[in-house]
């Protein structure tokens, strides 16, 4: 298929992705809209790229399936955190997608390809965009074209008046051209279609990049940048110097493991936080201390930090384990243990990067990374932490009288049907801080699953149901 032969198909697919956001995504929230949009996009983006896409290929299939993924999830949660974090994902990963069908190799991809990558996607399809829509223009001008244009600017003023003198003679003639001034008197519709034009015209310069291009395609080599590589000495200096950081702390935990006057469990939430950032720092240290060196022997050293930060990771789990066993469950802490889970993940990414006899790659590794957070991210949101604190907290109050209600107060309405269960358990004394209740209906295309479940375990219940008798519930 010829590039000349893409011009109608290029238009038509911006337009249509133009125009369903303006439709649905514009001014709404978040849910149904956000699927269809996503899997529309995806779906356009593979037909034009798909033939060109060579070593690219798997790269880009795993990229733009996750993306569409991650856009369904929009209708599944109603969590505002999880719908950002959405929306952020599935923006990073079109782009991804859109540099990926440009043209640029994905073995390029690294830390600082990520952080540019939405920047230069769109101003990559900006300029892709004006320069169909100039070459649209040049042809336009010839002198065939010119004489169309001409009839065109002298025919359009004649109907324009005709239809004013005809309106007088026929009503829904007239009540057609009653709608112009009512435009010219509402300019809420200009907001919309400046959205409009803005997605059309970042899907026509993307689709136009990923069907060929007219400006300049990207390779590995105008893309390639120079690769920092750090000297053996100073390596193994840095190495060793945290080597021997990480075993005094380590024998510190084992022999002195609480400041004095300080509970257990304030000591152990003083310490999670900074473990996982250091554990964090640490995964990147190693990746880029080994940047771009061949494997000469077994780096024990480096394998010896990566598993004196598993240790560290380990420490931290236990001490979050703790601190939610005396204060209860929240569904930041769900999302903490996650990360610490991914950051387990990325050490062990790291140890077999450095031990494998190859070049390594710190691009590779950040790849990696990528993934395993991404699948983290899709795991999370499909999992519904809000419902899994609501259920943790019923759990132990059945079991031992306890409970947090407070941290149920700050649930979204994905553990809605959780926390009507505990609603209808407990009297309405525990239970008044709760939100137990649910926005008004939403469009069709705002349409969310979990929100849809809150609404149903709603039906018939009302607080004031329960008495109001003291709370029996025990503090943590």
């Amino acid at each position: 298929m010829r590039q000349s032969t893409l011009r109608f198909e290029l238009v038509g697919s911006a337009v249509a992705v133009g125009a369903l956001g303006a439709t649905i995504c514009f001014n709404a929230l978040p849910g149904l809209n956000w699927a269809l949009w996503t899997a529309l996009v995806a779906t356009e983006l593979t037909i034009f790229a798909w033939p060109r896409l060579g070593a690219n290929r798997a790269t880009f299939a795993v990229t733009i399936a996750f993306a569409v993924v991650l856009g369904v999830a929009a209708a599944i949660t109603a969590n505002p955190a999880s719908l950002t974090l959405i929306c952020m994902a599935v923006a990073l990963l079109l782009a991804v997608a859109a540099r990926l069908a440009a043209g640029v190799p994905a073995p390029l991809f690294g830390t600082a390809e990520f952080f540019r990558t939405p920047f230069l996607a769109t101003i990559d399809a900006i300029r892709e965009a004006f320069a169909r829509i100039e070459s649209f223009v040049s042809a336009v001008l010839s002198e065939v074209h010119a004489k169309i244009g001409v009839g065109i600017a002298i025919a359009l003023p004649v109907v324009v008046v005709f239809s004013v003198l005809l309106s007088g003679a026929d009503p829904t003639l007239a009540s057609w051209l009653r709608v112009i001034p009512r435009l010219f008197s509402d300019w809420s519709w200009f907001s919309r279609l400046l959205f409009f034009g803005l997605l059309a015209l970042l899907s026509l310069g993307t689709f136009g990049l990923a069907a060929g291009g007219l400006t300049k395609r990207i390779t590995a080599e105008n893309a390639a940048g120079p690769r920092f590589v750090l000297g053996d000495t100073e390596r193994r200096i840095v190495v060793g110097a945290v080597d021997a950081l990480f075993a005094l702390f380590l024998v510190l935990q084992a022999f002195n493991p609480q400041t004095k006057g300080q509970s257990y469990t304030e000591y152990v939430h003083n310490g999670f936080a900074q473990l996982t950032i250091v554990a964090t720092l640490s995964a990147i240290l190693v990746a880029v201390l080994h940047n771009g060196r061949p494997r000469v022997g077994t780096p024990w050293g480096t394998l010896a930090l990566l598993g004196q930060c598993e240790l560290l990771v380990a420490s931290a789990l236990h001490r979050i384990v703790i601190y939610q066993r005396d204060y209860g469950y929240t569904a930041l802490r769900i999302w903490v243990t996650a990360y610490m889970l991914l950051v387990a993940g990325l050490l062990a990414l790291a140890a077999y990067e450095v031990a494998r006899p190859a070049l390594i790659d710190v691009r590779r590794f950040v790849r990696r990374g990528a993934l395993l957070a991404t699948t983290t991210l899709t795991v999370m949101v499909y999992g519904n932490p809000d419902a899994w604190v609501a259920q943790l907290e019923l759990h132990r109050y059945q079991t031992t009288g306890k409970a947090n209600i407070s941290s149920l107060a700050d649930l979204s309405a994905d553990a809605l049907p959780t926390l009507v269960t505990i609603a209808k358990t407990l009297p309405a004394s525990c239970t008044s801080g709760l939100q137990l209740g649910i926005g008004p209906h939403r469009h069709w295309y705002e349409w969310s699953a979990r929100e849809a479940r809150a609404r149903r375990a709603l039906e018939g219940f009302s607080p004031m149901m329960n008495p109001l008798g003291e709370c029996p519930v025990a503090p943590w």
